[in-house]
């Protein structure tokens, strides 16, 4: 990162943009490196100039609604940007919280899952929806990055959850790729972490992918990972991933 970053009338001192990444670090799990960090000071100096900014990148006004923590991180810089603009900006101890009336409120994955997901003795279910799904959305750096197992065709991962780093965990991974053959369509893989079972011991469990009627089964390999293949892209809001416990 530059020493200092420049603003439509001055600069915003290094001290400043320091206290800046180390709040920023702490509210989004996003890599910003120096390239992604600049897309979003040309997005805060469109905004302050008064021209059409979410216009000029759709795609990160999208992420900002999506993430809270990359908006709460871009507020940061454009309360500092705006104070340099303004030629007050002051030099407290440390950087104070944004005010985050701008954004809607919206549930937490947490709680989107507590609705969708319902588990037995026997067997766990996670259904799926419009609202769940926007909260599954990839941030921008892992969205970028390739299907490690394939040689290009799934590059672009559309939705990711990992169900061990939830604080009710669950027993799964969820990743769903865009299918560069056949746009309207992914490759979701399921990997399973069972608590009596592990590698190399994971093979042989049937997880389930319900859309409407269509029912599909695959069976883990010994990573515990399951894969389906042509999945419809539009039927995902009404898919049901039933996974057994036992």
């Amino acid at each position: 990162m530059s020493e200092v970053m420049n603003t439509p009338t001055g600069k915003i001192p290094p001290e400043r943009l320091k206290a800046f990444l180390a709040v920023l670090q702490t509210r989004t799990s996003i890599d910003l490196n120096e390239t992604f960090l600049d897309r979003l000071h040309r997005y805060v100096t469109l905004q302050l100039r008064g021209d059409v900014y979410q216009q000029h990148d759709p795609e990160l006004a999208a992420w900002l609604d999506q993430d809270p923590g990359l908006a709460e991180a871009y507020a940061l810089l454009y309360d500092l940007e705006a104070a340099v603009l303004a030629g007050n900006l002051s030099n407290p101890d440390h950087v104070p919280d944004p005010d985050l009336s701008f954004l809607t409120a919206s549930p937490s994955l947490a709680e989107r899952l507590a609705e969708r997901v319902t588990r037995t003795g026997r067997e766990l279910v996670l259904r799926f929806s419009e609202d769940l799904l926007a909260l599954l959305r990839p941030g921008p750096q892992l969205a970028a990055g390739f299907r490690q197992a394939d040689s290009g065709r799934y590059g672009i991962l559309l939705y990711t959850l990992d169900g061990q780093s939830l604080g009710d965990p669950l027993p799964l991974t969820f990743n769903a790729y865009a299918d560069r053959e056949q746009p309207d369509f992914c490759l979701i893989e399921i990997e399973v972490a069972l608590p009596d079972r592990s590698w190399p011991d994971l093979a042989g469990v049937v997880v389930e992918l319900a859309q409407g009627d269509r029912l599909l089964q695959s069976e883990t390999d010994a990573w515990g990972l399951a894969v389906f293949e042509n999945v419809p892209i539009a039927l995902l809001p009404e898919t049901r991933i039933v996974l057994p416990l036992n």
